[in-house]
């Protein structure tokens, strides 16, 4: 399922709407190789990428971290 979808989104005339397609494909990568990642985390993680978040707040002890902060607890 991974592979087509970066298949679809590979070609031209698709375009991701406000998010960038490099990283949305590189966050649909992410759930291939060990499958632990979910499809919604991974777009949550392109979402954050996109916008240039610093950090992303998550319970999921299986949250992609790459290149993004992590924070396991709420701020106080």
């Amino acid at each position: 399922m991974v592979d087509g979808l970066v298949g679809f989104l590979q070609r031209r005339n698709v375009a991701t709407l406000h998010l960038d397609k490099g990283a949305v494909i590189h966050a649909l990568l992410l759930c291939r190789p060990s499958n632990r990642v979910s499809f919604a985390d991974a777009m949550i993680w392109a979402a954050a990428r996109s916008s240039r978040a610093e950090a992303v707040y998550s319970f999921d002890e299986r949250f992609p971290e790459q290149g993004l902060e992590v924070r396991r607890n709420a701020p106080s």
